[in-house]
């Protein structure tokens, strides 16, 4: 970031393709730059789908579908039959009760739109 005095937070990450520098100050940006779970080592990944004409990350798809899922879930509906709580809840890197990955997966959702905000722009190639 160009003119941003504060670097109290960067953490810098090596890969095979290059160098990558997050200044980090949210705990979603934390685990994005960690690839805490397997839904931040997607999203890193930038695959992209469209959806309505625009490109949409296809995390964020899977994020809106499973907001409602555990919603769904947390009032005593099982979205669908091969659904599965821990696998998906291990998949977000989530833990707790029902009612409070609902509660989780709705600030991942606040967060997300937050960082996508701040970081993402998509580029047509």
């Amino acid at each position: 970031m160009q003119g941003n005095i504060e670097q109290i937070n960067n953490i810098t990450m090596m890969t095979k393709e290059h160098k990558r520098v997050y200044n980090v100050n949210t705990e979603f940006e934390e685990n994005y730059a960690w690839g805490k779970a397997p839904f931040y080592e997607n999203l890193a990944k930038g695959d992209t789908l469209m959806m309505n004409g625009n490109p949409i990350f296809k995390e964020e798809y899977n994020l809106i579908v499973s907001k409602r899922d555990f919603g769904l879930y947390s009032i005593g509906m099982k979205p669908h039959r091969h659904w599965s709580f821990n696998e998906t809840k291990k998949y977000y890197g989530l833990t707790g009760n029902k009612a409070k990955v609902a509660e989780d997966i709705k600030q991942l959702w606040e967060d997300w739109k937050e960082f996508k905000k701040k970081h993402v722009s998509y580029s047509e190639e």
